[in-house]
């Protein structure tokens, strides 16, 4: 006030005057004096119950919305990585035919009979007996896996690996599973078998894998995927890939949750209206199974009702592959 009645009366516009008149409004305008027990009281203040409630509250929303988010990342993950299974399937298809005439690998085999048996579910090492099924007796999966070189594999409990069956020419079956439940396989699935074959009502428990087996419960293991059993050469019948008509139509893998093979009629697909139930499994999200083609694509489907909706309105073929 004193230098504002000192300036008074002169030239307002006096440079040391309106210094005076600033320096003089500031200091009115300092912070009050803070102890340091009230800023240490103030450093050490709690979060109240209702912003822990908040927070938290915010937490929870996030993991809601990021977790279904996360489980569809990784089903589509397992979803990319079984397409690549069977794409790796027909690889070796199209080696077996190279090697054989230009032969499709047959869906079921038994060359007990035969001159020659050659080497797929021979005893290995010599003497040992299968864990599933008989000799020189198997499926696509025997044939691939041998061709392909990725045995043998023995058994953690194996005692004497002189003696002891070591999956040498033999893919790895439910007994194989038992040991190693996460080993990756290229002719099964990502994804695990969603349930049983059937089920037993006394026990709970799944029927016989197909095509042969002491039964077990395969719920849990890695899925199977099943060949059509129109290439099942124990009839006789053996077909080259010359002789499939439409390739891009004609389906020789799916998912099943029964076994290394599938028959081409209502007992494999399904029927709803004789209420048939499907060997397929749609194991994927957004419930579909899916498909290794002739021509080595790979398709994926939902449910279907028979296998006329399949054959006409989806227009993939699993009987008559060799008819147009």
């Amino acid at each position: 006030m004193a230098l504002h009645m000192q300036c008074k009366g002169r030239k307002t516009e006096h440079l040391a005057c309106r210094r005076g008149i600033l320096n003089w409004s500031f200091d009115r305008i300092k912070e009050p004096h803070v102890s340091k027990d009230t800023v240490a009281r103030t450093g050490r203040r709690a979060f109240s119950l209702v912003e822990i409630i908040t927070v938290v509250g915010v937490i929870v929303v996030l993991v809601a919305i990021l977790l279904p988010a996360i489980g569809v990342v990784s089903s589509n993950a397992d979803w990319a990585s079984s397409q690549n299974n069977m794409k790796q399937v027909f690889t070796y298809m199209k080696m077996y035919s190279t090697d054989n005439r230009e032969f499709v690998p047959p869906s079921r085999f038994d060359y007990t009979t035969s001159s020659y048996k050659g080497k797929v579910r021979s005893a290995s090492p010599p003497g040992s007996i299968p864990n599933v099924g008989d000799l020189h007796e198997g499926t696509w999966a025997d044939t691939l896996w041998t061709i392909s070189g990725l045995g043998p594999v023995l058994l953690p409990d194996t005692v004497d690996n002189t003696t002891e069956w070591n999956y040498r020419y033999d893919a790895p079956d439910s007994v194989f599973y038992r040991s190693f439940p996460d080993y990756e396989n290229p002719f099964r699935s990502q994804v695990a078998n969603s349930r049983n074959t059937f089920q037993n009502e006394s026990t709970g428990t799944g029927g016989p894998e197909l095509p042969y087996g002491p039964g077990a419960n395969h719920k849990g293991d890695p899925g199977y995927f099943a060949a059509n059993n129109f290439f099942d050469s124990r009839n006789g019948n053996w077909y080259t890939f010359a002789q499939i008509r439409r390739e891009a139509e004609s389906l020789y893998l799916v998912d099943s949750y029964a076994g290394e093979v599938i028959e081409p009629d209502s007992t494999g697909f399904g029927d709803a209206n004789s209420q048939t139930e499907s060997q397929v499994d749609f194991r994927y999200a957004g419930d579909v199974a899916i498909m290794l083609m002739m021509d080595g694509h790979v398709r994926s489907e939902p449910p279907w009702e028979d296998l006329d909706e399949l054959e006409q309105d989806r227009r993939i073929r699993v009987r008559n592959l060799d008819k147009r």
